[in-house]
Formats: structure tokens, sequence, C-alpha cells
């Protein structure tokens, strides 16, 4: 029997630290403190563009997956990845050397219309830090800064409409698609909001970003010159974003890992 207590007294004083350790995390709430924890965040960015880009694309649209780390100190890091799409294109031009009237010949002899659509991606990494407003008691809720850099490539989908036309197809396209990419520089701004019930979280904010870029083809078909040239291509404008806290929770909290 002693040997018994002894073993239940054992194990009881194995647990106690394990037991303080679960009161303090209990005690670590959304609400009132600030914590360590993942974000995952799918985004949608409508951006205007400037510089060289302005020549080429009006209004772009990015879909976004972006990944953070906030530390408890309100600082974070951030990796992405966002496809970048327009339809709003404005050298036309390109094409004009091998269209009839406006219209493509395809390989039967026939017409086609064409359409001409923007394709792109930009992969961004950025720091940032969290500024908290005395009406949001949330610690976790407030006021961001960011800045980075981010790599952007982006060319033209050139589909003809009704059939096959091999003069714009494969390895022909690159004669025309505008294929263009290099680095830049990124600021954001915005605010961001985290819910203590684990679902309502999301962020708002503007963004702007300052791309110096190269054309990426050696050689263009309708102008019969290099596509190599050096470029700055400007994007501004809004962006709206879902999140998904990951951390471990308290066991009175709905939040999971």
């Amino acid at each position: 029997m002693g040997d018994f207590l002894r073993m239940k007294r054992s194990i009881l004083l194995l647990f106690l630290p394990l037991l303080w350790l679960s009161s303090l995390q209990a005690q670590v709430s959304l609400q009132d403190s600030s914590v360590s924890m993942g974000l995952l965040q799918v985004s949608y960015r409508g951006l205007l563009t400037g510089g060289d880009m302005a020549d080429r694309f009006g209004f772009n649209s990015q879909l976004g997956l972006d990944f953070s780390w906030k530390l408890a100190n309100q600082f974070y890091g951030t990796i992405g990845a966002q496809a970048l799409v327009s339809d709003d294109i404005r050298d036309t031009a390109l094409l004009q050397n091998i269209l009839t009237g406006g219209l493509l010949v395809t390989d039967n002899g026939l017409l086609s219309d064409v359409r001409l659509i923007q394709a792109g991606f930009v992969i961004p990494v950025s720091v940032g830090r969290l500024f908290t407003l005395p009406i949001f008691p949330n610690p976790n809720t407030g006021i961001f800064v960011e800045v980075g850099g981010q790599y952007m490539q982006h060319w033209i989908n050139i589909t003809p409409t009704d059939e096959l036309v091999a003069a714009v197809s494969g390895e022909y396209a690159k004669g025309y698609d505008r294929m263009t990419g290099g680095f830049g520089i990124r600021e954001a701004i915005g605010f961001r909001y985290i819910g203590n019930s684990g679902y309502v979280n999301f962020s708002i904010g503007l963004e702007f970003s300052q791309n110096f870029t190269n054309g990426l083809r050696s050689i263009q078909y309708d102008t019969g010159q290099p596509g190599i040239q050096g470029r700055r291509d400007y994007l501004s404008g809004f962006y709206v974003s879902w999140i998904y806290p990951i951390l471990e929770r308290a066991p009175n909290k709905v939040y999971y890992y």
C-alpha cells in the first residue's frame, strides 16, 4: 500500500508542471493577448497600372494565397503566390502583320476572331508590423504596414476563338506574347481584424509595387526587334483577404491548429 501511495504521489508530482503550463496556456487568448501564430490568407487585389506597364495593360486583378507568421511582438513575415490576369489589353498592334480585316486566318483558311488576355504571376516576400488601436481590445487586430520585394512575370495569351492558328501557337506564340519579368519592391498599409470567435478574420488595405523588369523574348515578330528592353512596371490599388489563423488555442476557444 505504501508503494502504491508513493507511486500515486510521484505521478502527481510529475504532472504538476504540466498542469501549471496548461493553466498558463488557458490564459492565452486572442481577445486579451498578442500571440505568435500563422495566418493563411486568401486574397484579391484590384490594381491600376503605371509606367511602361500602362502602355500595355489596363486594370489588373490578382488572386493570391499568402502565409504569414506573426510574432507576439507584433512583427511578422509573409510569403505568397498570386495569379495575375486582365482582359484590358492596350498593346493591340502586336498582331497587325498577320490580321486580315481584323481577323486571323485559321489553318483551314477560315477567318477567326482573336482574344488577348494578360496572364502572369507574382511571388512577394515582405515583413510588417501590426499596431493596435484603443477601440479594439483584441491586441491581434489593428493597423499594419509592410515592405518587401517580389518577382513578377507577365505575358499576353493569344487565343483564336474558333480554330487553331499555327502562326500564334506553340513556339510561334513566343514571338508575340511580350513575356516580361523581373524583381521589384512593394509597400502596403491596411487594417487587419482577427475575431475572438475564430471565423471572422480579414484584412483590407492599399498596395503599391515598383517592378524593374526586362522583356524575356529575343525577338518580336511584329516589329522585327529584340524584346529584351528594360522596363518600369508599376502597380497600385486595393486588396481584401480572408484569414485563417493557425495556432494552438485554449480548450474553451474554438480555434484549431
